[in-house]
């Protein structure tokens, strides 16, 4: 019986302890409760953890800012920003800062666009950054009195020349020699001789034996008289120097790119191909040449030559019915048009051309030569034997007048004999009248009579030659 009544005080024990479970999915338990709390804590947690960090990120952004600000402003203090002047700019130019220099010549030119003195600096600065196309085009637009212009030209021309564009180079130093004030400026003649100078230097890279020989003659025309022999000198070394054409063509290339219709550069770059023995590429330079310039003899003169050394005889047919008027006055188109002639079998005819080259110029061995060859095949010895003589004799007066060229270069500086000096130029002056170089014959008299004025020999020669230079003969 107690048994019994234990076992239901047990029953009543489990009831009592189950209806509690009974409700478990209306009401959390204590631990499910507790469990809770803690994550709804730990979310609380993260959202202002993370609230923290943005205001941390936000302090060390500020404190980041206020330091660059700090170190600017201390910078400042302790260097002070350059001013606005040209003695700046020319310090900033000096030592290599140009963009700084730009910067300050331009605020300048903002103030005053029409100061000539800041134009040229804005000119300089830019050709000290190799912008040299850019340094020319504000040069030329400088005015000014004919000494200003004729500087602002003369830089424009040379920075063109860097820049590559040969013909806005050559149009600049032409403009140069193109100012003739109605009073003598003293400044100008040196900036024209300089202009010459440079000119002559392009005609002679350039194989431009006409201009080249213009422009120094009016060289030694406007040189002071203890420096005639320079532009004289110039003109026989022409004839003896000769450029390497693997320079000369890495030194043209760039400019024909840059200026497709610069013919004079093309027509070089062909004669340069040619003798670097690129037969291609100098045919596709010279059959341009007289396509764009039908009328010029000097273009005829190279492509006659390109097609004598590498031409075919359909080419060569069609060159020799296409021969302008123009190139009639060309011995050495002659010349080439009876070497082409002959390469047709056309003897009679080469021969006749051979003729007129001689007639145009008797002071060339290379044409009396040609003559000589040409008259043996048709057969007339006794007049081939006679030009092939002449022919040897004016050679043998060249090699003579390269000896005496030689000399000069050699001892020239050193001699401080005046009567030495002046024997040697007369030398180089009668060689020079005896294969027909009356202008350089004359030019070495003069010379000769700088060095001595009362040397008989050379006043003599001197008057014979004037009568020869006012007809007009070389």
């Amino acid at each position: 019986m107690a048994d019994q009544v234990s076992n239901e005080k047990k029953d009543e024990a489990l009831e009592s302890h189950d209806q509690p479970n009974a409700a478990a999915g209306q009401q959390p338990t204590a631990a499910q409760t507790a469990a809770t709390a803690d994550g709804v804590a730990e979310a609380g947690l993260s959202e202002q953890a993370r609230a923290q960090g943005a205001k941390y990120l936000v302090a060390i952004a500020v404190v980041v800012f206020l330091v660059i600000g700090s170190v600017v402003a201390w910078n400042a203090l302790r260097q002070p920003s350059v001013p606005v002047t040209p003695a700046a700019a020319e310090e900033l130019l000096r030592v290599g800062q140009f963009a700084e220099a730009d910067q300050i010549v331009r605020q300048l030119l903002e103030r005053e666009p029409e100061n000539i003195e800041y134009q040229i600096l804005l000119a300089r600065v830019l050709a000290a950054q190799e912008r040299y196309k850019e340094a020319a085009e504000v040069l030329e637009q400088i005015q000014g009195s004919p000494l200003v212009r004729a500087r602002v030209l003369f830089r424009a021309g040379q920075a063109w020349l860097e820049a590559r564009y040969r013909r806005k180079a050559e149009d600049c130093f032409k403009q140069v020699l193109a100012l003739r004030p109605k009073q003598a400026i003293v400044g100008l003649p040196e900036i024209q001789q300089a202009a010459r100078r440079e000119l002559a230097g392009m005609y002679a890279l350039e194989r431009r034996r006409p201009d080249f020989r213009r422009i120094t003659w009016e060289a030694y025309q406007n040189e002071l008289p203890e420096r005639r022999h320079e532009p004289l000198a110039s003109r026989l070394r022409y004839e003896v120097e000769m450029v390497d054409p693997s320079v000369a063509i890495a030194q043209l290339e760039p400019a024909i790119e840059l200026d497709p219709k610069d013919v004079y550069t093309r027509r070089a770059l062909g004669i340069y191909h040619l003798e670097a023995a690129n037969a291609s590429e100098a045919r596709g330079y010279l059959i341009r040449c007289v396509q764009e310039a039908p009328n010029d003899p000097i273009m005829w003169e190279a492509w006659l030559r390109c097609l004598a050394r590498v031409g075919e005889s359909i080419q060569i047919e069609r060159a020799l019915s296409q021969i302008p008027k123009a190139a009639e006055s060309s011995d050495v188109c002659w010349r080439f048009r009876a070497q082409l002639l002959s390469v047709l079998g056309r003897s009679k005819e080469a021969a006749e051309a051979a003729q007129q080259a001689v007639k145009l110029n008797p002071w060339s061995s290379e044409n009396h030569y040609q003559l000589g060859q040409m008259l043996m095949r048709i057969g007339k010895q006794e007049q081939a034997q006679q030009h092939i003589a002449r022919s040897k004799e004016l050679q043998e007066i060249w090699d003579k007048l390269l000896e005496q060229f030689a000399r000069f270069r050699n001892e020239w500086d050193v001699l401080a004999d005046e009567q030495a000096r002046c024997d040697l130029a007369y030398q180089i002056g009668q060689y020079c009248e005896q294969i027909g170089w009356f202008r350089d014959a004359y030019g070495w008299y003069d010379v000769a009579l700088n060095q001595v004025p009362t040397h008989t020999p050379s006043i003599a020669a001197r008057e014979r030659l004037q009568a020869k230079l006012e007809e007009g003969n070389e």
